[in-house]
Formats: C-alpha cells, structure tokens, sequence
C-alpha cells in the first residue's frame, strides 16, 4: 500500500492550538498533535499546537497523486490545484466557525506556504506530522511600540512580559470545521473549490482587491445559477403520453437550454424568480452583481467596496442551498487609513 501524500499549512500566523498561550514553548510542544479528526473520504487532519494543519491524503483521492513526484517539494500542477483548494475550503470553514466576537481575518493560502512531510523515518502519519515540522514561527514575540497598540485593537492579545500574541483556536472550533469539511464529500472536489473561490474572494477584500474580489465571488454565483437551473429544469420534465421512455424535456432540448447561448444568466435569473426557484431578495442582489460586474468588464470604473461583500454574501449564500446548510462566515472587511485612525 502507498504512503500517503502529508502536506501542512499554518492555519494562521501566531494562532495557538487549543487554549491561551503565556510561556514560550519548547519546539516538542510546538509539533504537539492537539487534535485528530477523521474524514469519511479517508482524509486524516492532524491539528499541532503551533497551529498547523498536516493533512494525510490518499493518493488515489488526489488527482495526480500517485504519480512520483520527480523533484523534492514540488507538487504536480493538478495535485497542487486540488491540494490548494483544499486548504483554502478548510480556511473558510474555520473562518465559519469562528464566534462573531472575534476580530482575526481570513487569509489565503497559496502554493508557498504548504509543506510536504515525507514518510523516510515512520509509517505512521500521527508520528510524521508531530516529528518533521516546517520552520517554527517565532510563538513568544512579545509586543513592542505603537504596535502595541494596533494588535491590542484588533484582538491580538495584551501588553506585558508573560503576555504573547497568541490567539488560540478552540476545539470547538476545530470539530466545526472539520464537521463542514464533512459534509463536502459529496461532489468533494467541486465543493472545495467552490468554498476556495470564496475564501479567496473574502481574502481579496482584505487587501482592497474589490474588483477581483467581485469577479471571484461572481464565478461561485454563476456556476451555482447555472446548477439551480438544471435542477429545476429537471424538476419540469415530465413523462410523454405516459411512456417512461420519452420525456416532454428530451436531451437535446435540455442540452439546448443548458448550453445554448440564448439563455444568459440574466434570463435564468429571471425564470427562476417567476416559478419562485429562488427567493426575490437573492435574485434582486444577484441582478445586481452581474450588472457591476458587466460594468466593470465594460469600464473599469472603481468596484465599490459594498459590491464586493455583497457579492461574497451572495455567493455564501447560494452555496448554502446548494449543500442545504447555512454558512454563516461573515466575509471580510477593508477598513482605510483614515478610517482606522479615527478607530485609535
């Protein structure tokens, strides 16, 4: 039987894994594995104190993954796609469960920050992600300065000797994301892409990116448009004269109005609000967005930021009816320099 293919992230910079830290850890502790959790699909994530994430996947569930791979750390450009949609659908379920009270902001993963672990020293993969550990991050840096006081007023801990800037993850919130990530197996791979896109286009907002956050944001809602008219295509379909072999929605008529170019987004929107496929409110936001992002294709005039959050709502949203569970991540928020100083 093959090894499987170990691959870590940090889930974020200077988080803690699972309580409030106030020494400085020695590196054994660091690599701790905190936390298990199992996967229907055979995936095994191992949570270290440090808050790092190693996952152990089966190479046959990963596109390419059995391939040898002919140069250390460089993963197959279709593994490392899936690898990186997968640790970017984890990220925004953590986001989703974390408590509306906290201030930490999401982040996006890319190819640079995944470590392989390799199998030369255990078979056993518990043993491989608490013993090969990426580079430490510094896990005791005190504050200093004014920065102080920016780390205190976005939640990122105390000033003091014995106070570090910890912000720990609870096993709450771990199981609640490994719980999300749960329910994806069905359709797994277009599921983590899809959460992906979204995590990316919460990210994009972070860094003022709004058009591209928007754009991002509206790929989910399109293909998601697309899916809620063919179930409802489907759902139309009835059988000719009663002979279960003929269809009034045949597939070539089906190919028609799946594919055919007369019907637009704008026209599945609109069908789908009149047979009440969708509620108004989401049909009167998702008319909106694609009128700025048409705008925007055609102008290039400024994306507003409410454009974009709005989008990734949206998004969220019709992703919710999609897996039949309530997302509730909140998305980002870009605050100006001159917002934030009034906030000082």
């Amino acid at each position: 039987m093959s090894q499987p293919l170990i691959l870590g992230f940090y889930i974020a910079p200077y988080r803690w894994v699972p309580y409030q830290l106030d020494h400085r850890p020695s590196p054994s502790e660091s690599r701790t594995i905190a936390h298990t959790y199992e996967l229907g699909n055979g995936i095994t994530l191992y949570f270290q104190c440090q808050g790092m994430l190693v996952a152990s996947f089966p190479r046959n569930l990963v596109p390419g993954g059995n391939r040898p791979q002919t140069v250390a750390n460089l993963l197959h450009l279709d593994t490392q796609r899936w690898v990186l949609n997968f640790f970017n659908a984890f990220r925004f379920a953590l986001d989703n469960a974390t408590p509306a009270s906290s201030s930490c902001h999401t982040q996006a993963i890319f190819d640079a920050d995944i470590y392989t672990f390799h199998s030369n020293t255990s078979s056993d993969p518990s043993t491989i992600a608490s013993e090969q550990s990426a580079p430490l991050l510094d896990q005791a840096r005190v504050f200093r300065g004014e920065e102080d006081i920016l780390k205190i007023r976005l939640g990122y801990g105390e000033i003091g000797k014995n106070h570090f800037m910890r912000i720990p993850i609870s096993l709450k919130e771990l199981n609640d994301s490994c719980n999300l990530i749960s329910q994806l197996i069905s359709d797994f791979d277009r599921n983590i892409e899809l959460l992906a896109l979204l995590n990316e286009a919460a990210f994009l907002i972070l860094q003022a990116d709004f058009h591209r956050s928007l754009i991002t944001s509206w790929a989910v809602c399109e293909h998601l448009i697309n899916r809620e008219w063919e179930n409802y295509l489907d759902s139309t379909s009835q059988d000719l004269d009663g002979q279960q072999k003929r269809r009034t929605l045949n597939s070539d008529r089906r190919r028609a109005l799946v594919k055919g170019s007369d019907w637009t987004a704008f026209s599945k929107l609109e069908v789908l609000e009149l047979a009440k496929r969708l509620p108004f409110q989401l049909f009167s936001d998702l008319q909106a967005i694609r009128t700025a992002r048409n705008k925007w294709l055609h102008t290039l005039d400024f994306i507003e930021r409410d454009v974009a959050q709005t989008s990734f709502r949206v998004g969220r949203d019709l992703m919710s009816r999609k897996l039949g569970i309530e997302l509730t991540h909140r998305g980002s928020h870009y605050v100006d320099a001159a917002a934030f100083k009034n906030q000082l």
